[in-house]
């Protein structure tokens, strides 16, 4: 069993559903189990995301198809899997979906607009086979034409509009997000480090990456004052920004009916929550913008924070993460390390850089 291959085609669309085929080669067993993700690392809660795959078919070689049976909600298992030489399935757009655009954050779902941007948090697009997760992946990806792909992961090569990426394993997959769309960019450095950044905002606004790249270099300036090094050659923030105007100004105007206001705001309530996911060389944030300066000002602190992740869970952390069980929701002991202190040194270090004063830290 040398590799997955895996191939996505986001230029074949319906009913905001994308369709997946995985092609894999000798497995050894009767059946094999094929799964999803329940939890992942860095979310202490099940996200179930099996609920958002559709139309699960297992076929050999000349496309006869295998049985299959579903388990759990993450869970298939596929019979006369020594024949099995591919897979496809469809995976539905969390953000939008009635079952889980309240239940999955929208930094850990996945999105699909279609001709305009993808998201693709790969633990809600690509399932494993138990006892394989450790078999490099090769992913390839059709998009349309003029929007670009923005990541960590490895690439490989450029055919068109399809480009192919490479994964040591599963759990380099899960810890690498995507983003394609057209993206507002830039670079920086922190030493030696080269900085990577991508922006989509809905409404199409440009020109906001030198005043979210200011923001961001000076918080990672302070944080490099902690490590006094940074410790990564690279790094991408993937961010996505979400328009609230018309959310704020209805909440806001004396002159909308109350009852539409309070539909509103249970219609749009996702706007209110913005936040990011530390991954190993990138981070993944969903952002609201208000039309002020709201989400500018959230940059710096979530940014600090993200980042001080990488000392722990990502450095120093409990043997479990080692092993992480993607299906067994497992609520460290080590949380109070994991957010507790790193909250601290977030804090610590937004005052140390001048960026919040004495008082708010101690408050």
């Amino acid at each position: 069993f040398k590799k997955y291959l895996y191939n996505i085609d986001l230029n074949n669309i319906q009913n905001d559903e994308a369709k997946v085929t995985l092609k894999v080669s000798g497995l050894n067993e009767d059946s094999a189990l094929f799964r999803f993700p329940k939890t992942i690392p860095g979310v202490y809660k099940n996200i179930n995301y099996g609920k958002m795959i559709s139309s699960i078919q297992a076929y050999d070689e000349n496309k006869n198809r295998l049985k299959i049976k579903k388990v759990d909600k993450n869970s298939f298992m596929i019979f006369d899997s020594k024949r099995l030489k591919f897979l496809e399935y469809w995976v539905s757009d969390t953000w939008d979906h009635p079952e889980a655009k309240n239940d999955i954050w929208a930094m850990i779902g996945t999105n699909i607009q279609k001709g305009k941007n993808y998201i693709l948090n790969p633990s809600g697009w690509f399932g494993y086979f138990e006892n394989y997760k450790d078999i490099p992946l090769i992913l390839k990806i059709n998009y349309p034409s003029g929007l670009k792909p923005f990541t960590a992961l490895p690439f490989s090569e450029k055919i068109g509009d399809k480009s192919i990426f490479l994964a040591e394993n599963y759990d380099h997959l899960i810890d690498s997000p995507i983003m394609i769309s057209k993206a507002d960019t830039a670079i920086f450095y922190i030493g030696k480090a080269k900085v990577s950044i991508a922006i989509y905002h809905e409404n199409d606004k440009i020109d906001l990456s030198k005043l979210i790249k200011s923001k961001i270099e000076y918080s990672l300036r302070a944080v490099n004052t902690f490590w006094e090094d940074f410790p990564l050659d690279e790094y991408y923030f993937i961010i996505y920004i979400r328009s609230g105007e018309l959310f704020s100004k209805t909440l806001n105007s004396n002159e909308v009916n109350p009852l539409k206001k309070i539909k509103n705001f249970f219609k749009d309530k996702k706007l209110l929550t913005s936040g990011a996911l530390e991954h190993k060389k990138s981070s993944f944030y969903v952002l609201s913008d208000f039309g002020d300066s709201t989400f500018l000002n959230l940059i710096n602190r979530i940014t600090v924070h993200e980042l001080l992740h990488l000392i722990t869970p990502l450095s120093l952390h409990s043997s479990s993460i080692n092993t992480f069980d993607y299906n067994k929701t497992n609520i460290s002991k080590h949380l109070w390390l994991y957010e507790g202190v790193i909250e601290y040194f977030t804090m610590l270090t937004l005052l140390k850089s001048g960026l919040i004063t004495q008082k708010d830290f101690l408050l």
